[in-house]
């Protein structure tokens, strides 16, 4: 009965150290993900930037005020004094310049 107390102190010692060990390695893979899940965000935010200023000022502002800043078309309308359809026109030239310029960087949309 001793043996088997003692061979159960044993392995109960061992599972808790191959526990520890796993629990540190997924700790450190998760913050190896992170760095480079941080890295391809940033990536992707400087991909983003260049996209929007490779379009012309009148495309750029009505994607920054529609997509980045989620304002409804009809106040992007108001707001640069253009009718509806003209923003809606615009957003979609905008978003097909922008489509084709993240492809030609190797982004797959």
């Amino acid at each position: 009965m001793c043996w088997n107390v003692a061979s159960d102190h044993s392995l109960a010692r061992k599972r808790d150290h191959h526990r520890q060990v796993a629990q540190t390695d997924l700790v450190k893979q998760k913050s190896r993900n992170h760095h480079q899940t941080d890295l391809l965000q940033l990536h992707y935010q400087e991909l983003i930037q260049s996209a929007l200023q490779n379009l012309n000022l009148e495309h750029r502002a009505v994607v920054v005020l529609h997509d980045l800043e989620d304002m409804p078309q009809k106040e992007v309308a108001e707001i640069l004094s253009i009718p509806l359809g003209t923003v809606k026109s615009r957003l979609f030239t905008a978003r097909k310049s922008l489509r084709q310029f993240l492809e030609l960087q190797g982004v797959n949309l």
